[in-house]
């Protein structure tokens, strides 16, 4: 799993971007919800919690960055584990498999 890329507001960007790839909050939440659902442990992620995940992301002026060449030998897996990490979100399964994604305080 790629260690803790920076996380930067918005307006910064790294040196050689195009090695990099950003993470902005709608890329993240997308990601998550995808990752989720194709490893099967939800069907379903509840929009209302997803938005909530976004606000926050964006409010916070959120920006992840990881190098391209890392992301693209890390398995599905691991890439759903970085995305919930970088955005201190954890995923609480309820009833109908249907997810929720909660801020995780650090």
């Amino acid at each position: 799993m790629p260690s803790h890329p920076s996380k930067q507001r918005a307006a910064s960007t790294p040196a050689s971007a195009s090695r990099a790839i950003e993470f902005r909050p709608q890329m993240i939440v997308a990601g998550i919800r995808f990752h989720l659902v194709d490893q099967g442990e939800a069907i379903a992620i509840d929009d209302r919690s997803a938005h909530a995940m976004l606000s926050r992301l964006v409010r916070d002026g959120f920006a992840a960055f990881v190098p391209r060449v890392l992301w693209e030998s890390i398995s599905d897996r691991e890439r759903l584990d970085w995305l919930l990490a970088v955005s201190d979100t954890e995923p609480a399964l309820g009833p109908g498999r249907i997810a929720t994604l909660r801020h995780r305080p650090r």
